[in-house]
Order: structure tokens, then sequence, then C-alpha cells
């Protein structure tokens, strides 16, 4: 089927492929976001034709023509993409900037617009056949596109230079070419009425027929009642907490064409009070309801609920709802073909004598008579009772009997059955029980019951009889047309006797009394249950949406995996996914889950296949896990076992390539998790700690630029320096010590904004309190040396570092033989950039100058040039700098030294970027220097003639003969 080029010019496109994909929007659906997020204020305007189709990376402004009427079909689909972005965030707006930073641009876009809007008149006054006019508009929409992103990229650089930051975000949350991918600072997210209303507020638009509302906090009656002028047929609203009574008058007055009602936990605008033949919810077509946890014990409650349906009504879901006396209200709906009474409450009040008589005059009930087991004492108060817990039995379950068209039946029940009892106290008033309202799931005479039941329902398909006993002790019996013909057929469910030849397509037999899923013979197709992996991925499906029995569904899953018994991977896995995000809230769903894809991820087969075909787990299931693990991290974060199931999973995707996506968010929730560890009474989460840590020095090592300063900015130095006055306090040099100062080592490379933070923060404080404290630590005095080289190469900062003291401890650390060369070198390095400076710079008088100066001769002239190091450079520049500073040789000696080392031990890495960043001409300018009478001056020639050796020699034969000596 296609439609006609009202949206695309003379172009046809087919429906089916513009639907067909779920994760990704669509053309259209993609355009039509856009609209929403550029057009919020303005009219449905005409799109100018194009003969090609438009793709949806196209950012251009997209607008409908007016009266154009969209199948429904499509409608749905946009509204349920904008529903899903903006409830999670991911449709943005630009972030309103102050006045003496926009005003410019304010014009600006005032400009744009208004030359848009003469373009759109001059289209209207000569009309669109002019085809030189169209590809006029075009050059100029495509004109003011470039300059709308040179704009941006002004913005961004302003904002880098310490202005507010923005967020530039095209129609469906990725980034514009040049803009940053994650900014946190004032973001605004666009509120889900400000992008439905405008496109969907006219129903000849874009009509509506099924509304997905669900979950929504910020859904409010007016809302609502903008949506419902649509008269959709299918509508859910499940966990609306703002919604009232106008809702429910909202719904009557637009029911016309309704069909589904889903008003799940959104109770609150029911009644609390009904009369009697009043029907407050008139829905003349409805055929679906669902109703939980709604308690009343107003008899004709359910009457007047669904009275106005009665005759249309084939699907009633009233699961947890109660207090129910009987079921009466169950036999007007002769059509219904769906019942679910899952944990439903049953009154504990039982049948008056005065009632006993009636019932046995009732003829509607099916005959059938429960008889109690006798205990052989012959009391005649118990036989009184047994009788009346008989009646009631029926009372409840004959209704149900009646229902001849039912296929799906639900009695099931999240209890477990052995605490819960329909038997009655001694005085015959109440049942036993701490509670007056029970669960329905532990009967007299299961198998009678049960069978019963089935017999009564030719049609049904579908059981589920979860947590209940109605499976009765598992003793195989022969079914009677069995028993006729000699099979050998039996049936290990005796209430199911008479479905062994036409076994159900469904049975719930999940957490049943005697372990009745661990029979043999069940007569049904599918069984949802705990015995093996088959039962538990059908149980896991059919109860996505019980959190209750889903725990311990996800918690079986979980032994199954960790067991390494699991073979249905992409199955678990979708299941597992949709569970959490089903139930972001639920924390022994999240933890469970978790659990369970730490141990599926663990497995590198399934992580990294052997071709396309065999991935599991490819990169879009890697974002959904990742995103998954994330969003439970961020509600759980106090959690310690949540943080730990997160972490662990995490660790084994590729860091940070795998989650640059969620990088800012993942590096919140891991500074979140490292403050919730100081102190005293934290100190039993080591491990939490450690894992935390190691993963947000990962995140920090292998980025660059606004992704550092990213980090910094959300609050990493602080942290950090706070785990170590804690490690000090106690004390104890750790994991955790160790990594917080490798952790801003990462962090500061290249970058100044971290190094001043250090600094503001009292770093070299703790620096010198760690050195003192723990002077024999030779990793820890790497990477706070590390550290201080990176704050060393600011100039703006490195005046901080002029003190007597903090001179004299890097002097003492340049004859330090620890850890190889590293500590001596990095030593070196502070003081090589000290002393670029010059000696107008150097502000105090002890230790000298010149005292430094030649202990920096003394240790580089030591050091082994094949020594291999344990750094990482990502940029040769402030090497290269102090080539340059002829004024002082000790610093080219050190510059020139480290390139030597670095090419020579590691030429496949360092070789190619010595020669990238140009660092080539200024070793062969020390060469052709005239000669001094300086040894220094020709142990600097001599390490600049290694380094050119060492890029020849890689060159010529790709590697470096480490065994030959060089002496330059």
């Amino acid at each position: 089927m296609g439609f006609h080029d009202n949206l695309y010019g003379s172009s046809y496109y087919n429906e089916e492929e513009l639907l067909q994909s779920d994760d990704y929007p669509p053309p259209l659906v993609n355009l039509c976001a856009r609209y929403c997020v550029n057009h919020l204020s303005k009219t449905l305007l005409e799109k100018i034709p194009s003969e090609e189709p438009i793709e949806p990376q196209i950012t251009s402004n997209f607008t409908l023509r007016a009266g154009v009427r969209l199948p429904s079909e499509l409608s749905e689909k946009i509204f349920s993409y904008l529903d899903k972005h903006t409830t999670t965030a991911e449709l943005l707006r630009y972030e309103s900037s102050s006045s003496s930073s926009s005003g410019s641009s304010t014009s600006e876009e005032e400009e744009v617009e208004e030359q848009e809007n003469n373009d759109l008149r001059l289209i209207d006054a000569r009309g669109i056949q002019d085809r030189n006019l169209l590809e006029e508009v075009e050059r100029r929409r495509v004109a003011r596109q470039r300059r709308r992103r040179r704009r941006r990229r002004r913005r961004i650089e302003h904002n880098e230079r310490g202005g507010r930051r923005k967020m530039l975000w095209n129609g469906y949350g990725a980034a514009e070419p040049g803009d940053p991918e994650i900014i946190p600072e004032a973001i605004e997210v666009i509120g889900f009425d400000a992008i439905v209303q405008p496109l969907f507020g006219n129903p000849l638009h874009l009509p509506l027929t099924k509304l997905n509302l669900r979950d929504s906090t910020a859904l409010t009656d007016e809302l609502l009642l903008k949506l419902l002028v649509h008269k959709p047929r299918e509508l859910d609203i499940h966990d609306c907490p703002k919604l009232t009574s106008a809702s429910l008058d909202g719904i009557n007055a637009n029911s016309q064409n309704l069909v589904s009602l889903n008003i799940g936990s959104t109770t609150q605008l029911l009644p609390s009070v009904c009369a009697d033949n009043d029907y407050f919810l008139v829905t003349p077509k409805l055929m679906k309801l669902v109703v939980w946890n709604l308690n009343t014990n107003i008899p004709m409650y359910w009457n007047s609920l669904t009275g106005s349906f009665s005759i249309t009504l084939t699907s009633l879901d009233l699961s947890g709802c109660g207090e129910f006396e009987d079921f009466e209200f169950l036999r007007k709906f002769q059509r219904l073909r769906s019942l679910v009474l899952y944990n439903v409450l049953v009154s504990g009040r039982v049948v008056e004598e005065a009632d006993e008589d009636a019932m046995e005059d009732d003829q509607c009930y099916p005959h059938f008579v429960l008889v109690l087991e006798d205990d052989g004492s012959g009391d005649e108060n118990i036989i009184v009772h047994r009788r009346r817990l008989e009646k009631l039995v029926n009372k409840l379950v004959g209704p149900i009997c009646q229902l001849k068209e039912l296929r799906h039946l639900d009695i099931s029940t999240s209890v477990d059955p052995s605490s819960s009892s329909l038997a009655l106290s001694p005085n015959g008033n109440n049942l036993i029980g701490s509670v007056p309202l029970t669960p329905w799931s532990n009967y007299p005479n299961p198998n009678q019951i049960l069978s019963t039941i089935v017999q009564n329902l030719p049609h049904l398909s579908h059981l589920d009889i979860s947590g209940t006993n109605l499976a009765g002790r598992g003793v195989a019996v022969r079914g009677e047309q069995e028993a006729q013909t000699s099979s050998t057929r039996l049936c290990d469910i005796p209430g199911l006797n008479c479905r062994v030849d036409n076994p159900l397509e469904f049975l719930g037999l999940y957490g049943t009394a005697h372990d009745a899923s661990h029979r043999h013979c069940i007569p049904a197709k599918r069984v949802s249950g705990d015995k093996d992996e088959c039962q538990i991925l059908v149980a896991c499906e059919a109860y996505i949406h019980r959190h209750e029995v889903l725990e311990k569904v996800l918690n079986d899953l979980f032994h199954l995996f960790r067991s390494e018994r699991g073979t249905h991977i992409t199955q678990s896995l979708r299941l597992i996914l949709r569970a959490m995000n089903l139930h972001p809230s639920e924390k022994h769903v999240q933890i469970s889950g978790s659990a369970s894809l730490f141990y599926i991820v663990k497995n590198e087969q399934h992580v990294q296949g052997g071709n396309a075909e065999q991935e599991v787990i490819n990169p879009p299931m890697k974002r959904m896990i990742l995103s998954t693990i994330v969003n439970a991290m961020a509600i759980h974060k106090v959690d310690s076992t949540m943080a730990r199931n997160g972490c662990l999973t995490i660790c084994h995707f590729r860091i940070p390539q795998d989650v640059m996506f969620i990088y800012a968010k993942l590096v919140k929730i891991l500074l979140k998790i490292l403050g919730q560890s100081i102190g005293p009474h934290h100190r039993h989460e080591s491990f939490v700690e450690r894992i935390a840590i190691y993963l947000l020095n990962s995140l920090a090592c292998q980025v660059e630029g606004w992704h550092k300063r990213l980090v910094g900015d959300l609050g990493a130095m602080k942290r950090m320096l706070q785990l170590i006055r804690d490690r000090l306090s106690r004390p104890e040099c750790d994991d955790v010590m160790e990594i917080a100062w490798s952790t801003m080592w990462n962090v500061t490379d290249e970058t100044p904004e971290n190094c001043e933070k250090f600094l503001k923060n009292e770093g070299m404080v703790l620096f010198l309190k760690c050195l003192q404290t723990f002077p024999n630590k030779p990793e820890l005095l790497r990477n706070m040396m590390g550290l201080l080289g990176n704050v060393a190469e600011v100039g703006g900062l490195r005046n901080q570092l002029m003190t007597s003291e903090f001179i004299s401890v890097f002097c003492e650390l340049l004859d330090s033989t620890q850890d190889n060369i590293e500590v001596s070198y990095n030593a070196a390095g502070v003081l090589a950039h000290i002393l670029s400076d010059g000696e107008e710079a150097w502000t105090i008088t002890t230790p000298s100058r010149n005292v430094i100066q030649e202990s920096m001769v003394r240790n580089v002239n030591r050091w082994n040039i094949n020594s291999t190091r344990n750094i990482n450079y990502r940029s040769f520049e402030p090497i290269l700098r102090l080539l340059r500073i002829a004024h002082t040789r000790e610093c080219q000696l050190w510059a020139a030294w480290a390139l030597a080392n670095l090419t020579r031990v590691y030429p496949e890495k360092y070789v190619p970027l010595v020669e990238k960043e140009n660092g080539l001409p200024p070793l062969n300018d020390l060469l052709s220097e005239p000669g001094e009478e300086s040894q220094i001056h020709e142990n600097v020639k001599k390490y600049a003639r290694i380094t050119l050796r060492n890029v020849d020699e890689f060159n010529k034969n790709g590697k470096i003969d480490l065994s030959t000596f060089m002496d330059g």
C-alpha cells in the first residue's frame, strides 16, 4: 500500500517500509520529530516538494501540507516514537543562553526565519512549478544551514572558553557534526505536552487510534483530555499518578470508539463509592478492561464498574483486586474469553447460615460437591466449618464455570500456597491467618476443583494456576478415555486428566505446591515453571509485568547462567532487558537481572562471535545492555549489590569505546558510588570501591579533549582527593589510593582546567602527606609524580609549585631509584618545565637553581637508554617545547633523552608520533647549532642523533635492535 504525494511531491512510498523499524525512526517519523523540536509554536505549513527521497540524516526543517491526513498506523508510530524519546530525555532543545552572549545570534536567527518566510511567500505568489525558483530556494536553505552550523561552532568555542555550555541536538538525539556529544550542565528536556500537543492537537492531520501513555508521571488531566479528542480505540493510562476523576469524565465523553482500556494501577480516577444501578464507567463498546490493585468492600461496586459494557466485554484483568466475597458479577459476561484473577483477595467473611439455603436452591451454579477429607475426630463443629468452607469455594468457583466462551483463565498467585489457606478459624467467621484478606491459593480438594473448572470450560486453552495447590500431589492417573482404550498415556496432574488427548496451549505451574512443574506427564504444549531453561523462559515471558514473580524467575535464570547451563542466549537477553526496563524501580528485579547479564557477557564467545551471524551480543544489543545497566545503577545508586553487579558487567565491554554514548551518565554514577564509600561506616565496601575507581580510571585514560574536562567538571578531582584523605586518616595505602592518583594523572593530561582544580583543592598538601606517610610505595610515587608533571606543563600554574618545600621534595626524588627510573624521570620532567621559565621566574633561594640543574644532569646521565617505561604519551608537544629552550640546556637534555628512549624502546608507537608532530626539524636544528664547550650540549646532541637514527632504522627495518649500543 502506498500513499500520495501530499508529503513527498510526486513520489510514492511504501507504507510498510516506513513502519518496519522499531529502533530507528523511518524518514517520515524522523522528519516529524524534527518538526516537533524546531516548530513547537508554529502552525502546520507546506513543505516544498522534492523529487528525491528525504533520508533520515537530513537535518532540514519539515512541515506538513495543510489538510494532509496520515494513515492512523503511521500517526501512532510517530506518537510512540516521540513518547519514548521524550520520556528518556533523548529529545533536547537548546538551552536559552544569557542575554549577553546570545543577543547577536538571536537577531541572526530572526533574520533567517524572516528569509524563510519570504521564500515561502515567494513560492505562494508564483506557484511551485518554477523549477529554477525551487532550486534557488534550496540553495538558500543549504547556505543558511551552513551559516547556522558555523554559528554553532562559534558558540561551542565560546562555551569551552568559559561560557555557558549548550547542547546542540538534531531531531532524535544525535549531535550535529562538530558538536560535542554530551554536555552535563543546564540541558532542558522538552516537556511531553510541548512536543505532542503541537503535532497531534488536530486529529484531522495525524489521527491516533491507540494511546499508550503508561508510566507517565507528567500526564495531567488537561493533556489527556486534549489527546482524547482523537476518540481512540485503545487507551493505556497505567501508573499515571497525576490523573484524577476529571480524566474519567473525559474518557466517558470520548468513548464512542473505545474498545480497550487499561487503567492498571491508576485507580485514583475511579470513585470510592457508588450507588445501585449507577454505572460510573460508561464505555458501551468496551471489549477489554484492565484494573489492578483496587480494593473495595462495597458489594455492588464491580457491577457499577462493569455494567455498561457487560454485553461486549471479552477480556477482564482484575489482578490484585479485592476484597471479593464472591464472583457473582462475572455471570453476566457471557462473551468473556480472557479472565485474569491473579493475586485477587478473598474476603474472610463466609457464608451466613441464612445464605446456605439460597445457595442450595440456586440453579445457576454447576452441580459439583466438594468433600473435605474427614480427620476422624467426629467433631460436629469441624464438620459444620467444613460445610461452610465448601459453600464458600462453590460461591467463588461456580461463576467462573459458567463462562463457557473462556479461552484464557489465570487464577494464579505470587504467595506460597503453604502460607495461605482457605481454612476457617474455629469460630467460623474468618480465615485462619494474621490478616482478614488472603490471596486465593490453597484450595480444599484441589483435584476436584481443577477438574470441575476444566470440564466446564470446553474452549479453555490457556490456564495459569501458578502459586496454588490445584495441581495436586502428583499421583499419575490414567485418563478416562485412555482407560477405555488401554492407552499408556498418563497425566501427572489429576485435575487435568480430561485434557490428556487435548493438551492446553499454555499451563502456568510456576511456584505450585509439590513442584508440579517437575512432573513428566503434563497435558500442555508450553509450561511455565522452574524445571529447566525452557520453562523458566516461558515463565519470564508470561509474568513480565508481575515484578513479585519476576524476581524469582530472574533468580532462577541467574542460577542457570552461573552454572553455564543456559543455551538460549538471545531470547534470555531480550527477556532480561525487557524485564529490567519495565520495572526500573524494583531493586530485586534489577539485581537479579544484572547478575544474569554479568554471566552472559562474561562468556567471550557470546560477546565476540566467530562471525557476524554467530555474534549474539552485536553493537545494538551492547547498547541495550549498557543502557539498561547504567539506568539501573542510576536509580539504585545507594545499593552496593546493584553497583557491584553493574560495574562487573560493564568491565566485560570495551572501555571506553562501548560506553561513549552514555559517558557522562556513567561517570556521574561512578563518582556517586565512590562518594558513598567514604567514611568509617562504609569500609566493608572496598570491593565496590576498587571496581568503581578502576572503571573511572579506564574511562579517563583513553579519552581526550572535552571528555577529560567533562570528568573534571563532574567532580572527579574533588572526589579523588576525598578518597585520598580518607586513606590518610586510616592510614592505609591500598589499590584505591594508588588508582585515585592514577585517575588524576589521566584526567589532568593536557587539561589545564583539571590541573587547576587539583591545586585549588589542596592537592599539593595531600601529595606531601602521602610522600611522608608512604615513602616506600613506588607505584604511588610514580602516579603522583606523573600528575605533577602534567601540572608543571601548564605555564600559568608553575608559579604555584615555586616554593622551597616543593622544589626540595622534587630535588630529593631526582635521586630516587624506586620503580626503575619512573620516579626520577617524572621529577626531572617537573623541574625541567619549571626551569624553562628562566632565571627571573626562580623566586626562591633554597635550593638554588644551579643545584637543581647539576642534579638533573647527573641523574639523566645515569639512566639506561633502553629502560622500559610505564608511561603513555598521546602528544610530544610539551617535550618538543622544551627542545627549543636554548637558555637552559638541562631542559633540552631531559627532552632529548625522553625522545631517544621512547622511540628506541617503543618505536611502533612513538616513531610515527614524533614524525606526525614535526619533531624531526627541532632535532636537526639542535645538531646544526654551533658547538659549545659544554658536556651538557654534547649530550643533548647525542640523544638527538639517537632519536634520528631510531626513526631511520625503524622506517627501514620495521624494528630497532636494542642489543646495539648507540653512543650517539
